[in-house]
């Protein structure tokens, strides 16, 4: 088995011309921060071909590391929908709570002022 090439040996090759499997392999199975440094490492000009080809892998990777982004993002707040929804529930049987407490406390006051003026009249 061969070693990978290094960025910097992918891009002598490509601007040597070379057409080899194990530059192309390179360019396919490489991380995006080397296919990068070898886009860096390219001549201007020179073989444009492989410079081409890896903005296309490059491309791959930051597509595929958005769509992962998206899917956390989507499942994020579908999850945050749901939470939400069980929240709204919560706070209205908090207000239907606090408008018996409040209607109790009504009838309670009521008693006691009642009370004290039945006291007051005897």
């Amino acid at each position: 088995m061969t070693t990978k090439l290094t960025p910097r040996e992918a891009a002598d090759c490509a601007n040597k011309g070379a057409h080899n499997q194990r530059l192309q392999e390179f360019i396919v199975l490489s991380p995006p921060r080397e296919l990068e440094e070898f886009c860096h490492y390219l001549d201007a000009g020179a073989h444009s071909k492989y410079f081409h080809l890896a903005r296309i892998a490059l491309d791959l990777w930051l597509a595929e590391a958005a769509d992962k982004t998206a899917q956390k993002l989507v499942a994020g707040t579908d999850t945050l929908i749901t939470e939400t929804k069980t929240l709204v529930k919560l706070t209205k049987g908090l207000i239907g709570l606090t408008v018996v407490l409040a209607i109790i406390a009504s009838f309670e006051i009521f008693k006691f002022l009642f009370g004290l003026l039945c006291r007051h009249v005897q």
